[in-house]
């Protein structure tokens, strides 16, 4: 018999994310038990192999950020949402390190709006020349950056 993570678990030192079908033989009878009560584990139906089962993963959830400057919105991820925040609240250094490597234009969009250092604010000016460089070099559509409009405002906020 096979079990069905319904929640992400660890089992025998081993992690399980949820929709991953778990062999019985990995854990004790008692513990099987308990953990399907507690709605952590399905039983699967004898007849149903772990390889017959196809469950797609869940997929990532989108946000959409508006960016009220430019009047258009930026859609992230979870997880590039969740970059984006890390970089703003990194020391300058490291910041500027994380925005080199920066390849979702937008992450940068979003960066582009947030950022206030002034020395992060020169990174990004810069990748913004090197993006539309490639832009223009790939024939692709014109690549518009927002930081231009917050350049002309007096928002030092502070780097050091």
């Amino acid at each position: 018999m096979n079990y069905l993570a319904n929640k992400n678990c660890r089992i025998n030192g081993k992690d399980y994310l949820k929709g991953e079908v778990i062999p019985a033989t990995e854990m004790n009878i008692y513990e099987c038990e308990r953990l399907v009560k507690f709605n952590i584990l399905v039983e699967l139906p004898s007849n149903v192999s772990a390889k017959a089962l196809s469950i797609s993963k869940p997929t990532e959830r989108t946000v959409s950020i508006p960016i009220y400057a430019t009047g258009e919105s930026v859609n992230l991820s979870e997880s590039s949402l969740i970059t984006v925040l890390t970089i703003c609240q990194m020391p300058v250094e490291d910041a500027i390190e994380q925005i080199e490597q920066v390849t979702d234009k937008n992450i940068y969009d979003l960066l582009c709006v947030l950022e206030t250092r002034t020395k992060v604010k020169t990174k990004l000016k810069k990748l913004d020349e090197t993006l539309l460089d490639r832009a223009e070099d790939e024939n692709n559509t014109e690549i518009q950056a927002p930081i231009e409009e917050f350049d002309n405002k007096d928002n030092d906020g502070g780097d050091e």
